[in-house]
């Protein structure tokens, strides 16, 4: 068995990813003390209105931890 598992700046549609079953590991987005999980607890459109108005104060960003890739490896080893 192939499985295929990315983290969330994969430039896939949501179509694509249900079509080949892919498991998509979400990177954090922090605006202040608020952290949010790519496409999971904050959207595209929730993103960018919070973009706008945060206005200097910019968001980071961090890729998934090796622990979160880890758990969802750990689903699929036979």
């Amino acid at each position: 068995m192939v499985k295929i598992v990315v983290d969330s700046t994969c430039d896939l549609s949501k179509e694509q990813i249900e079509k080949l079953d892919i498991t998509v590991v979400p990177l954090s987005v922090r605006f202040d003390d608020d952290e949010y999980l790519d496409s999971v607890t904050i959207n595209n459109e929730e993103f960018y209105e919070k973009l706008i108005l945060a206005g200097d104060d910019m968001p980071t960003t961090s890729q998934p931890s090796p622990k979160s890739f880890e758990k969802v490896f750990k689903e699929y080893v036979d």
